[in-house]
């Protein structure tokens, strides 16, 4: 590797810690400072392959950079969620998402197996309960929506 490249995975700040174990969506600076944590980190990953590709590594070498390569990627992928698009997406536009993913009142009285050899699907594995396992900001405002459900088994309550 040449000197310019840092040799191991830069370690973020308190910070991003803190994003990194969050859905809290970055600030436009600190979007900036990841997105360049990104590409260092995209360099060091293409160093790393140039050097597998330019000579064979010896074995203790070649388990090293597996290693180093994973965690290289690791941090990569945890940055790179900091960054997601679902984070800033506004809490109404979440409930709308939710209310158009909710059932028929037939899928739900007689849910129907996707295929004539799998099994009934249960509710909880239906649309809109799936969608709580998005984000924890997801799963906020999809258990606060306010849906009204009638009792009893008559579509009538429905409409």
């Amino acid at each position: 590797m040449d000197s310019t490249t840092p040799s191991s995975p830069i370690l973020p700040p308190d910070r991003t810690r803190a994003l990194l174990s969050s859905n809290e969506p970055p600030e436009l600076s600190e979007a900036q400072t990841l997105q360049s944590h990104i590409s260092e980190i995209e360099i060091q990953l293409a160093s790393l392959r140039k050097e597998a590709a330019e000579s064979p590594p010896s074995p203790e070498r070649r388990a090293q950079v597996k290693t180093k390569r994973a965690a290289l990627v690791r941090s990569r992928k945890e940055h790179q969620t900091i960054l997601s698009p679902l984070r800033r997406m506004p809490m109404e536009m979440l409930g709308e998402i939710f209310r158009w993913t909710l059932p028929c009142p037939t899928q739900v009285m007689f849910p129907q197996p996707c295929h004539p050899m799998a099994p009934t699907p249960k509710l909880v594995d239906l649309s809109p309960w799936v969608l709580t396992h998005v984000s924890a900001l997801a799963r906020n405002c999809h258990l606060d929506a306010f849906i009204v459900v009638p009792r009893g088994n008559s579509l009538r309550g429905w409409y």
